[in-house]
């Protein structure tokens, strides 16, 4: 009985060691993801930043919208345009992504 616990204590450790090698492996091969992943959240934290701003002063935004639209139509159509585009992709992507993943695992 004691022998067979020391086998399993030994194998543990064994095991914890090969498990810390393996952080420190993945910690290595993924540092040069850091900077893509920090990108990721300052834009995710801008993005809340101009929502918020926009749901708690909703004159000052809707303002802003009817001045570009009345000095500049043609551009303000453009980006309207555009940002349909993005908004159709995005909701596209949304709902083709979660499938897609779960194919892949």
């Amino acid at each position: 009985m004691q022998q067979r616990l020391t086998e399993l204590l030994l194998e543990r450790a064994r095991l914890q060691e090969r498990i810390a090698a393996q952080r420190d492996t993945l910690a290595l091969r993924t540092q040069p993801l850091a900077r893509s992943l920090q990108f990721g959240d300052w834009l995710a934290r801008w993005w809340l930043r101009c929502r918020q701003f926009a749901v708690e002063h909703p004159l000052a935004v809707a303002g802003a919208v009817g001045v570009i639209v009345v000095l500049r139509p043609a551009g303000a159509w453009r980006w309207t345009q555009r940002g349909l585009l993005v908004w159709r992709t995005w909701t596209s992507l949304r709902k083709a992504l979660p499938a897609f993943l779960a194919r892949q695992i």
